[in-house]
């Protein structure tokens, strides 16, 4: 016959609960440090981009200057007599407003009744 012997075993228990929580934990702490890597990051990046958009502001503006002054009238008179074109200014009959395309479209249909002609408003016709 066998006899049951019970082994003293002398060994530590870790709970499973606890060392469920700890896990957690450890994954929240890691969770936690990525994060505020990631906004270190984010934070940085938004700074330089801060600084882009401020100095391309500035260079946009003075390109808005640069382009007003170049556009003068004075500025054009000085270009054409600098290379010698001679022009002046449009006479009543030779200025076109260009607003709304609607406007354009009755226009265009007005001048079509006046002379007879029809279709084709809004396009231009080349090499015909």
């Amino acid at each position: 016959m066998a006899k049951n012997r019970k082994k003293n075993v002398q060994a530590f228990a870790f709970p499973a609960p606890f060392a469920g929580f700890v896990v957690a934990l450890a994954i929240f702490a890691f969770g936690y440090v990525w994060l505020g890597c990631r906004c270190d990051t984010l934070g940085k990046e938004i700074k330089a981009l801060e600084t882009e958009k401020t100095e391309l502001t500035k260079k946009m503006l003075n390109e808005e200057y640069k382009w007003t002054l170049m556009k003068a009238p004075q500025s054009v008179e000085r270009e054409l007599a600098k290379y010698g074109i001679v022009m002046g200014w449009p006479k009543p009959n030779q200025i076109v407003r260009v607003s709304d395309q609607d406007e354009y479209v009755k226009s265009q249909k007005q001048v079509a009744a006046r002379t007879g002609k029809t279709g084709g408003f809004g396009r231009t016709v080349m090499n015909e």
